[in-house]
């Protein structure tokens, strides 16, 4: 972690997963408004800041390296992974096939942050909730993820549904502020779609499922 000159926290997270998940959508809504901060040619990346507000005088910081599409290149070398703070896999939960890849990103992940002997936190998405036709189901999650993450959600990117929950989790681990709240995010987009009832529902219900199989506390703001 570090502290800027304006007192604020500040973490690298970095944004993993396979092409066509949804990835690039989902941060470029959640920092709507806000900007680009820099383009790292030689590691294939782009860093975006997102900005959330956690008090009156303080403000919760996040670098998140996207991989702008150069995962379907395997260029990504350890620079992207190196002194990460935190990290966000994401899945398609309408193709199996990039819910099964999931222990591959967290591998690499793992591989690099060895070498420094550091345990990075770990947020598992499932993206496109929004879609009826969902293909991975509560059993699968259960079964298919490591017991090594810190945390599962489902979200929806173009709904903004539970968009604040994956930097929520990493927000309090990393601060070791177990009642974190964020009081405001200026930069989210306005959603381009509405959950419908089913959907809604069947998520929660798997969340709830993969929840207790993990039995992982739940953060305040999540049931």
């Amino acid at each position: 972690m570090a502290r800027t000159e304006r007192d604020l926290y500040a973490f690298k997270v970095v944004l993993i997963g396979d092409g066509g998940t949804g990835k690039t959508t989902y941060i470029n809504r959640v920092r709507q408004g806000g900007f680009i901060k820099d383009y790292v040619a030689t590691v294939g990346a782009v860093v975006h800041e997102v900005r959330f507000t956690i008090s009156e005088q303080h403000d919760i910081l996040f670098y998140v390296w996207d991989t702008a599409g150069q995962e379907m290149h395997s260029i990504l070398n350890e620079t992207y992974y190196l002194d990460a703070d935190g990290a966000i896999i994401m899945f398609d939960i309408t193709s199996r096939i990039t819910f099964t890849h999931v222990p591959f990103w967290l591998q690499k992940l793992r591989n690099v942050s060895s070498l420094n002997n550091n345990e990075v936190p770990v947020v598992v998405c499932g993206n496109k909730v929004d879609i009826k036709d969902r293909k991975v189901k509560a059993k699968q999650i259960m079964e298919g993820l490591s017991r090594d993450i810190l945390h599962y959600t489902d979200i929806s990117a173009k709904s903004n549904y539970n968009f604040e929950v994956p930097f929520l989790v990493l927000a309090r681990r990393l601060t070791g502020i177990n009642n974190l709240v964020f009081l405001a995010n200026i930069s989210l987009a306005p959603a381009e779609v509405s959950m419908s009832e089913e959907a809604l529902r069947e998520s929660m219900n798997v969340m709830q499922d993969v929840y207790r199989a993990r039995t992982i506390e739940l953060p305040e703001d999540e049931l």
